[in-house]
């Protein structure tokens, strides 16, 4: 399999378990779950179109070996990713937040 592809395919099967981990622990969402689950999904897609587009500018335009570009995956998505779910995907106003048990 191709890298591009391999890391995609990784990408897609990592995705709902990400989903779930963030929801229940990284954010302690508890507002509506369709909403978060459409937001999340649009985040995804944002963030596949990034992994790929900033390995083909190491690959292509910086002439850099592959494994530089999954490098910079590394620290850029985690940052753009978090912030992304912070301040829009898992984002609560205070009258429609329901309380953890």
């Amino acid at each position: 399999m191709k890298p591009a592809l391999a890391s995609a395919v990784s990408f897609v099967m990592w995705t709902p378990a990400s989903y779930v981990v963030h929801r229940d622990f990284s954010f302690l969402y508890a507002g509506r779950q369709f909403t978060a689950m459409a937001k999340f999904t649009v985040a995804f897609l944002v963030r596949l179109a990034a992994a790929a587009y900033t390995v083909h500018l190491a690959t292509s335009v910086f002439a850099s070996p592959y494994l530089v570009g999954v490098f910079a995956n590394w620290i850029v998505l985690p940052l753009v990713g978090y912030l992304v779910m912070d301040l829009w995907v898992f984002r609560t106003t205070k009258s429609r937040a329901r309380p953890r048990p």
